[in-house]
């Protein structure tokens, strides 16, 4: 098959939808989408890239041409970090305000899920806090980053 942009274009736009209805035609027929544990939103999240991957084997264009590589340090500390510090100055504004309160059903939740008794509350959240700020970031770019591969190059 011949490699033009219009060719490539239309590929892609036919078969992310084709590939995400797949898995909305599975999670419509479950009747929620926690199906299959939630894995189908990561299926669903990873169409795009397959999407890009076919259209790029059936034209016979080379993979790296999807231009994706990792970014510069600067740019990962900064996506990891400025939300953390927009998130800690609204949480601030709103608790010094007394718009909001510190949600203590939550934390005396996650303390009873995390599992490890005998540890104080706020050890357990401590540690929730910091699984969910490294093991849970992988798995959340893991998953979005199905959707993110797509390259700008068509």
């Amino acid at each position: 098959m011949r490699d033009t942009p219009k060719r490539a274009i239309s590929l892609y736009l036919l078969f992310t939808p084709l590939f995400s209805s797949v898995i909305w035609s599975l999670i419509i027929w479950s009747g929620h989408l926690g199906m299959a544990f939630g894995m189908m939103i990561t299926a669903i999240m990873w169409c795009p890239a397959l999407a890009s991957l076919v259209t790029c084997r059936l034209i016979g264009r080379d993979f790296r041409s999807l231009a994706w590589r990792w970014p510069k340090g600067r740019y990962i500390a900064a996506a990891y970090f400025l939300p953390l510090g927009y998130a800690a100055f609204a949480y601030g504004a709103v608790w010094a305000l007394r718009l909001g309160g510190w949600n203590s059903e939550l934390v005396v939740l996650v303390a009873q899920r995390f599992g490890l008794r005998g540890m104080p509350v706020w050890g357990a959240f401590t540690l929730w806090s910091l699984f969910t700020a490294t093991a849970g970031m992988i798995r959340g770019m893991s998953t979005a980053l199905g959707e993110e591969i797509v390259g700008a190059d068509f």
